[in-house]
């Protein structure tokens, strides 16, 4: 117990299960989110399951031709912007453009395509990113490529299948914490998103291999050791 205290204490990381409040909100006060959609089977369902999933008291929706922004108008200020899969190469310039002018201020990265595609949407993480959501199948096996991007950031990944029956609750969950003006604690997230999918058998089966951030030992390990070999 004291050599495992000790190492801990030598190698200190930052909390992998908490982001407070203040550190997921841009330099303008504004929490930027940046997800990008693909044009093939799943693209245009999930994209849509998505848009209906914030279509609440508390968002509004904006329409752009290429790509849409979901704003929150009450709480803290919450901006989804988000390309259209049929748009899917133009759409997603026009994101990296808002992103540059942004100053690349963005604190949530969301990947929503197959494998195949991740590292389209990887490639594209600014540094300053707090929260990498990959949802596509097997997205756990990016975890080194996300951690060259950027560092101390929490990833959120799947071991088999991603599906839009989780991936959807889990996105509006944490907006949902950030517009509150609340702390993300991820152990807590994800017992609300079981409670909110529970009655879902095809979501409980899938959830099962989701990895929140503070239980991705890949994660975990890597961080660890960049912060060593960089001392």
């Amino acid at each position: 117990t004291s050599w495992y205290n000790n190492v801990a204490e030598k190698y200190k990381l930052e909390r992998l299960d908490y982001i407070e409040n203040d550190k997921l909100m841009g330099s303008n006060k504004v929490h930027n989110q940046i997800h990008f959609f693909y044009d093939d089977e799943d693209g245009e369902a999930s994209f849509s399951s998505f848009v209906t999933t914030f279509k609440t008291p508390n968002y509004k929706l904006i329409e752009r031709e290429r790509y849409i922004i979901i704003e929150s108008i009450k709480g803290k200020k919450v901006r989804i912007y988000a390309n259209k899969p049929k748009a899917e190469l133009d759409g997603q310039a026009d994101l990296i453009n808002i992103m540059d002018s942004l100053k690349r201020d963005i604190k949530v990265m969301v990947h929503r395509g197959h494998s195949y595609y991740a590292m389209n949407t990887i490639d594209q993480i600014p540094n300053t990113t707090k929260i990498v959501f990959l949802g596509s199948c097997g997205s756990y096996n990016n975890v080194r490529e996300v951690l060259s991007r950027t560092q101390n950031v929490h990833i959120i990944s799947s071991k088999q299948i991603g599906t839009m029956a989780v991936n959807n609750p889990l996105l509006f969950i944490i907006a949902e914490t950030v517009r509150e003006g609340k702390n993300i604690y991820w152990p807590n997230v994800w017992i609300k998103l079981e409670n909110t999918i529970s009655k879902n058998t095809y979501a409980m089966e899938k959830f099962e291999d989701y990895v929140p951030p503070h239980k991705n030992l890949g994660a975990i390990f890597l961080q660890a050791y960049t912060n060593i070999v960089s001392k």
